[in-house]
């Protein structure tokens, strides 16, 4: 379904296609992929990485791991959640043993500064903090392999047959047990393919991407597009005015909730407030809240925003994209105070404070349910907490040491995070507070 809205001073166009994933339907646009890059359906080249660990030899080619299913699951040490992944990754491995083989690939090796002395680093803090032997191969530094799958998020999983057939390429949340074991049977998997392509938004607008340079919607000098649904592209900003710096041309959005879409309209009522200080004042308030991934809407609730105008300043910008917010979605945001119950946080005499010659670090133990945060400060933690709360989370005391603690894996258990500061020797109670909200209506007063 498309709903298309044309004004005199724009065109606006608002395209809706429900419960799909798009993808590019024009080969005239300006982020042609790779010569060298690998799609779902090729073959898998027998890639050579020159570093390896838990594998019998220092160099590896990748057609060495032959399986049933075997999965590619690329990382480097940048990615947080890839490092975390790691365990499970293993727990999988040993469910279904020879019949499936899961390799541990480092991507963009040199440019992450990662080595074999790294990765065997990371694999025994992973021990560590989760007590789960990682043995699964680990393969280094491959520039044609990194050139075949460039990416601009991870992980990422290939899934490969056995004879080196790609069958589908995707993010981290298709890792299922289902998945696998449909994988292993030869039955139809349905897995949305990752194919996180940067969107150059400084050459072209998004309308000229999705439909190219000739097509029935090419952008107009003045021109807005919200397109919703999740789109495989990467690219975010504001477009800028090469002979003009202190001008815009627009601003470009890809993958982004309505309320992200909205904290860029409407910066000033947003700036500083978080989803516990936003209250709605509309029927619809559902469209502002991300599902989780495995709610079979959940590419619904992406959308994409490319405003292209004349040599404009930043609050011009930011005007265009409220008048489009409001015709789009009826969206009005404005300011008011009000009291709310808040979470208070206080240091006490009990509070363990950190060996000052400790290091700074968060670890994330997803298989022992826990989050081992140590000698960080208060304020800095309660911050971070913060951010998942559902009422808002205020650090009130002049003493703000440095401490250790277990928190749990789960920031929005409330219940579990009241504990865990507790049990910190902090002193936790709940006050109403005079705090400044985000009210999102749609009505203009």
């Amino acid at each position: 379904m498309k709903n298309i809205f044309l004004f005199c001073a724009a065109t606006f166009i608002f395209l809706h296609a429900e419960g799909q994933t798009f993808t590019p339907i024009s080969s005239n646009n300006n982020t042609a992929a790779p010569p060298n890059r690998l799609h779902v359906g090729d073959r898998m080249p027998s890639f050579i990485f020159k570093e390896t660990v838990n594998y019998k030899s220092s160099i590896a080619k990748l057609s060495d791991f032959r399986a049933k299913l075997t999965i590619l699951d690329m990382w480097n040490s940048g990615c947080t959640s890839c490092i975390n992944l790691m365990p499970e990754m293993q727990t999988l491995q040993d469910r279904f043993g020879g019949k499936l083989q899961i390799v541990l690939v480092n991507t963009n090796t040199k440019r992450f500064g990662d080595s074999k002395a790294k990765a065997i680093d990371i694999l025994k803090r992973q021990k560590a903090i989760t007590g789960i032997d990682i043995k699964l191969p680990v393969l280094l530094n491959s520039e044609q392999f990194d050139k075949a799958f460039p990416t601009h998020s991870l992980p990422q999983e290939l899934w490969l047959d056995e004879t080196g057939k790609i069958l589908a390429i995707t993010d981290a949340s298709q890792l299922t047990t289902e998945n696998i074991v449909a994988a292993i049977t030869d039955k139809a998997i349905h897995m949305p393919t990752k194919d996180d392509q940067f969107f150059d938004f400084q050459k072209g607008t998004l309308q000229e991407y999705l439909y190219g340079q000739k097509g029935e919607h090419r952008s107009a000098p003045f021109s807005s597009t919200i397109w919703r649904g999740r789109l495989d592209l990467r690219g975010i900003g504001m477009r800028r005015d090469k002979s003009r710096p202190d001008k815009y041309l627009g601003i470009c959005l890809i993958n982004t909730t309505l309320l992200t879409l909205a904290s860029y309209g409407y910066s000033e009522e947003l700036n500083g407030i978080l989803n516990n200080q936003i209250f709605y004042d509309r029927p619809d308030s559902s469209l502002f809240i991300r599902p989780l991934e495995t709610d079979v809407s959940f590419s619904n609730y992406f959308y994409s925003y490319d405003l292209n105008v004349p040599p404009s300043t930043q609050k011009e910008i930011h005007d265009h994209m409220r008048a489009d917010l409001y015709a789009a979605f009826k969206i009005v945001i404005r300011n008011e105070k009000r009291n709310l119950n808040c979470w208070i946080i206080k240091s006490t005499a009990k509070a363990r404070e950190a060996d000052p010659n400790e290091k700074k670090e968060w670890e994330v133990g997803e298989h022992i349910g826990r989050r081992l945060i140590k000698n960080t400060p208060v304020s800095e933690i309660v911050e971070e907490l913060n951010r998942f709360s559902k009422l808002p989370m205020i650090f009130d005391s002049r003493d703000n040491i440095n401490i250790d603690i277990n928190l749990p894996v789960n920031f929005s258990d409330s219940k579990a995070v009241i504990k865990a500061l507790e049990d910190a020797g902090l002193d936790v109670s709940m006050e109403k507070r005079l705090m400044k909200v985000a009210i999102i209506s749609d009505k203009v007063n």
